[in-house]
């Protein structure tokens, strides 16, 4: 990631307070990032939001895979 502040995050509902990807939201990579989350909603039908980087990093360390109950939707 670059030295932007914030990162757009996913958060898995089976999880809350927990982030299960993130994307750099440094606005050189705004199509990148658009791409991977609209990407999100179409495979798991999550939401993101932008976040803090820092908070972003405490998230994802506290997601848990084996917890989760995403699965990935079949189109």
């Amino acid at each position: 990631m670059s030295d932007c502040p914030n990162a757009w995050v996913a958060e898995d509902p089976t999880q809350p307070g927990t982030a299960f990807a993130v994307v750099d939201a440094d606005p050189r990579f705004a199509a990148d990032a658009s791409e991977e989350i609209e990407k999100w909603k179409s495979d798991f039908g999550v939401e993101a939001r932008l976040m803090n980087k820092d908070d972003a990093r405490q998230w994802l360390s506290n997601w848990d895979l084996e917890k989760s109950s995403l699965q990935k939707r079949i189109h």
